[in-house]
Formats: C-alpha cells, sequence, structure tokens
C-alpha cells in the first residue's frame, strides 16, 4: 500500500512543466497525489486553471508512462538504498515545509534525521585560502559540544573542508548535491562522500541520472538555506554560490553570519559587503551563533564540559618513504612551493604530485595558491 503510495507521488513530480509549489499545493487540495493523476487534463483546466501547455499535453498522455518511471525511480532507490521522501512524509525536514520553493521529493541517503534541534550551514569559495581553512576549523570546534548537524555542498573548498573536519571530530554532517545521488561530483570528493554516509548523509532534490548543470546549483544552495538553523559564509568573492545561499538564508528569514577579512583579500570581499550591507552579522566567535539561535542555557553549561576529541600524534612509519618525507620537510620548512619541495626531498615532480593529493585527502597537508602547500595538523588523523 505504501509502495503503491510512493509510486504515485513520484510519478506526480516527474510531469513536465509542474513545479514544486503546484505540487504541494494541488495534493494538499485534492488530498493524494492518486487522486490528482487520476483527474483528466480538462479537469485540471477546469479545476486548477492550469496554463502551462507543456504540462496540458504531458496530462494527455497516458498515466502508465509517468508511473512506469516512478516505478524506475523507486527500484533504483531500493538498489541504492535511498529515500523518497515525500513532502507530506513525517521524516520530510520540516524546515523545509513553511518554504514556497522547496522540494516536493527528495533523495535522502544516510543515518542522519533531517529533523535534528540543531543544524548549521557552512559554505564559502571553492577556492579557500589556508585563513579560510583555519577558521573553517576553528567554527567547528567551537561547535562541536553543541552537536549540530552541519550541512554544506559538497563543493571544493570551505565545502569538503567543512564535511572533511566534521569527519574528523565527530559531528554529523550533510552533503546537498546538485545531481542525482549514484554519483558524486565533483569525483574528487567520492571517498568523503563515501565516509558522510556512515556520519551523515547525502542529500538531493534530482531524480536518478541526473547531471549537475549550471542551474542546478543556485536550486541546491536553497535546500543548505532551507535546511539551516544559521548559514555561516567563511570566504567569498563578490560574486559565487555562497552569496545566492547568504540571499536566500536571508529569504528565509534564517540567521546569517559571515566571517571578515583583510580588505586586500579577494576572497573575503563578499563577506565583507554582506556585513557593509547588513545582510548578515560580522561572525567572531561562536558565542555569536549561540546567542542568536537561543540554544539552552542549561544544555549548553552541560555540554561545554565536554570537549572535541583529542587527535592522536602523528606515527611518521606508518607513512610511505616519500610521504614521510614530505611531512618531515613542510613541517621543518613550513610553507613551500611544488618545485622547492621537488628540490629539497630528491623527489620525482610525478610522485610529488600523487602524494601530495593524497595527504591532502587525509587531511595532513593544506594546498594553497600558487601551488604550495603547508603542513597542515588541524586536519590530521
Amino acid at each position: 500500500m505504501e509502495l503503491e503510495k510512493k509510486k504515485f507521488e513520484v510519478a506526480l513530480t516527474l510531469l513536465p512543466g509542474i513545479s514544486n509549489l503546484m505540487v504541494k499545493r494541488l495534493t494538499d487540495k485534492i488530498g493524494s497525489a492518486q487522486e490528482l493523476l487520476q483527474l483528466s487534463a480538462n479537469q485540471w483546466v477546469e479545476q486548477f486553471n492550469i496554463k502551462s501547455k507543456l504540462l496540458y499535453h504531458a496530462l494527455g498522455e497516458p498515466r502508465e508512462k509517468y508511473l512506469n518511471e516512478a516505478v524506475r525511480e523507486l527500484e533504483m532507490a531500493k538498489k541504492l538504498e535511498v529515500d523518497l521522501i515525500f513532502y507530506t512524509d513525517n521524516n520530510y525536514p520540516y524546515r523545509l515545509k513553511n518554504i514556497a520553493d522547496a522540494p516536493a521529493l527528495l533523495y535522502y541517503k544516510g543515518v542522519s534525521s533531517l529533523n535534528v534541534q540543531k543544524t548549521i550551514g557552512i559554505v564559502g569559495t571553492r577556492r579557500a585560502t589556508e585563513y579560510g581553512a583555519k577558521v573553517t576549523q576553528e567554527i567547528l570546534e567551537g561547535l562541536f559540544p553543541f552537536r549540530p548537524l552541519i550541512i554544506s555542498g559538497l563543493a571544493y573548498g570551505i565545502d569538503i573542508l567543512a564535511h572533511k573536519c566534521c569527519l574528523k571530530i565527530g559531528l554529523e554532517t550533510i552533503g546537498v548535491m546538485a545531481n542525482g545521488l549514484e554519483t558524486v561530483y565533483p569525483t574528487a570528493h567520492k571517498d568523503v562522500a563515501k565516509q558522510m554516509l556512515e556520519r551523515g548523509g547525502l542529500l538531493s532534490e534530482n531524480r536518478f541520472g541526473a547531471v549537475p548543470l549550471k542551474t542546478m546549483f543556485p536550486a541546491r544552495n536553497r535546500i543548505i538555506a532551507g535546511l539551516a538553523d544559521a548559514v555561516i559564509i567563511v570566504e567569498a568573492a563578490d560574486k559565487g554560490g555562497a552569496l545566492i545561499t547568504a540571499n536566500m538564508a536571508n529569504d528565509y528569514h534564517k540567521d546569517v553570519f559571515a566571517v571578515p577579512g583583510s580588505l586586500n583579500q579577494k576572497y573575503s570581499v563578499g563577506c565583507n559587503q554582506l556585513i557593509k550591507n547588513h545582510k548578515a552579522q560580522i561572525y567572531t566567535h561562536v558565542q555569536d551563533v549561540v546567542e542568536a539561535l537561543n540554544w539552552d542555557d542549561q544544555r549548553k553549561k552541560k555540554v561545554l564540559t565536554e570537549t572535541v576529541p583529542q587527535k592522536p600524534a602523528i606515527d611518521l612509519n606508518a607513512f610511505s618513504s616519500d610521504e614521510r618525507l614530505i611531512i618531515e620537510t613542510l613541517m621543518k620548512e613550513g610553507e613551500l612551493a611544488i618545485d622547492e619541495l621537488v628540490w629539497k626531498t630528491n623527489i620525482s615532480q610525478n610522485a610529488m604530485a600523487s602524494t601530495l593529493l593524497s595527504l591532502e585527502f587525509e587531511g595532513l597537508v593544506a594546498a594553497l595558491p600558487g601551488k604550495r602547500f603547508r603542513f597542515y595538523r588541524s586536519f590530521s588523523q
């Protein structure tokens, strides 16, 4: 019975020309997706005054076409262990319920509830600086005692740093994707995404097989903004997805924070402008967020006695000779260009590039602008 109900709900969202808002309003008015799909095209025009020629044409086609597509989606979901959550389901995120343009159907895979008590969105530039990485680390360690669910976009830069840090310190984290859940984009983040399935999850509104088109990223950002109690922008240029997320969060009456930066830093311009234009509160300390969200004082006193788990000292014997040599060199010299590393370690250029990438994935090396690298203990194992 539940599977049959879900089939009609999925089929309804697959109709060309139907918006998320229309799906929700019409389902509320009629009572169920099944009843809606049993109406003729003319009944839709008479009862709902639809004007979309695309939708009218789709309604004139045999309903089996869309029901069969829905069955294929459900079969794929079962195979991939993905939950399809319609907006009337009990586990649909309550934070999205009152947002008009929120998805009518969500694709979700993971272990975290989408209705936890505390949620924070962290986003920023895809070209994170060392400052941005350091601040992201400090924000998450500051939030750790309150155990919020951290939401971001699995993108390069601040997003993936936030996800990685959550995995390291033990916070649950969800990545909102702009494509179907059967693939991870960018592919470089596939391993991180796999770990997130055990410490959070992956979420999308896009059906299986959907590729990440340019228009899908702003749509993805509205989900991040809608799911978060507050959004923190760590670094942002004067244009980009992080600013779109901030503006959407403002539209949804969410608290927005921006991390201030140097006047001469390209990737602080967006944050500084948000603060200047009163579109974001200035972030100086985690207490700014705690006070704005009115997190329970009693609970706060209790959790502040907890600390972020301390990371063990690095056992250099656990690494290959090349990895050990690079780590030791960076620990001694600090920030170095890749050519300098090659010269100081006598490791070939190709071996150096692949080894640095491996160490970056492990959270032991931070990649800086200009192909420079620094040992970054903050994200170490």
